[in-house]
């Protein structure tokens, strides 16, 4: 009798491939567009982080490229499904973006950093 391979730990291991060669590009490039939206909510490592301490780094692109500090805030009253169709107007690569978003993660959280004056 043949084994079922297509049991949990194969499913795992095709979610991690495509979490590699997908979702990681995806989300790497809506940071680069300037999109902190968090996919996983408040299951984001980085997301605990900021909830125990919301001082943050982030890069920013266009004038003033380069590591900016700030502090991050959950915006818990915030609908980040309609945030992701607003941000996803008019830009072809934030829709694309925003697309893969939706259809890969179920509890999305928006997060607004603050930056620090320069």
């Amino acid at each position: 009798m043949a084994s079922d391979v297509s049991g949990p730990a194969t499913a795992q291991s095709v979610l991690g491939r495509l979490q590699q060669s997908v979702i990681n590009p995806v989300v790497r490039l809506a940071w680069d567009l300037g999109i902190p939206i968090a996919q996983r909510g408040r299951d984001a490592d980085w997301v605990r982080n900021i909830e125990v301490n919301p001082r943050v780094r982030v890069k920013v692109s266009g004038i003033h490229t380069g590591w900016r500090s700030g502090t991050a805030h959950i915006l818990d009253d915030d609908d980040p499904r309609e945030r992701q169709r607003i941000l996803g107007q008019g830009n072809l690569a934030r829709r694309l973006c925003m697309s893969t978003s939706k259809a890969l993660h179920t509890n999305p959280l928006t997060i607004r950093v603050d930056l620090d004056s320069e």
